[in-house]
């Protein structure tokens, strides 16, 4: 073999490996996860930071979420703070989802994945992301069911979510995500996190009866992070520990719903007592009762107790606890212990 023959040769042999290299590459894209740009599969890409509202959407109900002033909000909650996290986690997961497995263009396979809107009986969700000037940035169908390896063990079905996406020429794909169903419920979107308060903030904590009287007030200790008890009676002992279970408990806060304070009025709550606590430089009180069977919850923030509200923010809302929220909020609870500390 002369040199110009082993040139040549090795040049036909490096192309070769070129063309093996994109062959397996293009395949790796489409087939076992890697992230892929719009060819029929997958979803558009689309700018995350451009997007100002969501809508989500199924047979029963729709949901709307929008980006106002820098925080995301819940219309249908008054307004209510959304999680944010929450759903920057989403947006991000659909904009970066990898294709694990794309369906035929037989549309009777369709149905059975959960991409097929023409299938009322299935709980089909669409999802839109929009632009400040509501220009759709990307749609999409997303499948009713998770599948998880082995549910269908013949078509060894891989993990994932069937997703469509409303473009045209688009076809339903298998995105390798486990993320949670989006749903047009809106307790799913709150921030349930917005209202709480830090241990270390709390500098007081009284209870008043729906009377008016004073059940008990603890105030933190100077220079330390414990609190006292006012006035207690004589002969009990206050119980450090219940009262640092009950500040706990107020650092753990929150609620399952919320609704809009109707008429500008307190809903009209029995066996209500209220809460008012001294956090952060400002004063918030806390009215827990009961109301057609619900437990129910209102705030009001004031910069010194007496003083007219000193942010409306907050007492906008109604909120709705679980019985176990509410007994941790009881302004009925003693805290004294019998003999020696019993570290409850």
């Amino acid at each position: 073999m002369n040199k110009k023959q082993f040139m040549i040769l090795a040049l036909l042999t490096v192309a070769s490996v070129i063309a093996a290299v994109l062959v397996l590459t293009a395949g790796k894209g489409r087939f076992s996860g890697g992230k892929v740009a719009f060819s029929g599969g997958g979803v558009p890409p689309f700018d995350v930071n451009a997007v100002t509202s969501i809508s989500i959407e199924n047979t029963r109900a729709r949901l709307k979420i929008e980006k106002k002033n820098g925080m995301w909000i819940v219309p249908s909650r008054a307004g209510y703070p959304a999680n944010f996290q929450l759903i920057s986690d989403f947006v991000t997961t659909i904009r970066n989802v990898r294709v694990v497995r794309s369906l035929e263009p037989q549309k009777k396979y369709w149905r059975t994945y959960g991409v097929d809107l023409s299938s009322g009986n299935r709980e089909t969700t669409t999802v839109s992301f929009f632009d400040s000037n509501r220009g759709v940035l990307a749609s999409l169908i997303m499948g009713d069911m998770y599948f998880t390896p082995g549910t269908r063990a013949s078509d060894q079905q891989p993990a994932g979510r069937y997703l469509l996406s409303n473009t045209k020429g688009a076809l339903p794909f298998l995105a390798g995500v486990s993320f949670t169903d989006a749903s047009p419920n809106p307790k799913m979107w709150l921030d349930k996190d917005f209202l709480k308060f830090q241990a270390s903030s709390i500098l007081s904590v009284k209870s008043i009866a729906s009377s008016g009287k004073l059940n008990w007030e603890f105030r933190k200790v100077s220079g330390k992070e414990d609190f006292t008890l006012s006035n207690p009676p004589k002969g009990k002992a206050v119980s450090v520990n219940k009262i640092r279970k009950y500040i706990r408990g107020l650092s753990e806060l929150s609620f399952d719903d919320v609704s809009l304070r109707k008429d500008g009025k307190f809903p009209g709550m029995t066996n209500f007592a209220s809460v008012a606590i001294e956090s952060g430089g400002a004063f918030y009180e806390l009215k827990v009762g009961t109301e057609k069977g619900k437990y129910l919850m209102t705030v009001v923030k004031r910069s010194a107790p007496g003083q007219p509200e000193s942010q409306s923010f907050f007492s906008k809302w109604v909120y709705e606890i679980s019985p176990a929220m509410a007994d941790s909020l009881n302004p009925g609870k003693d805290f004294f212990s019998i003999g020696q500390e019993s570290g409850e």
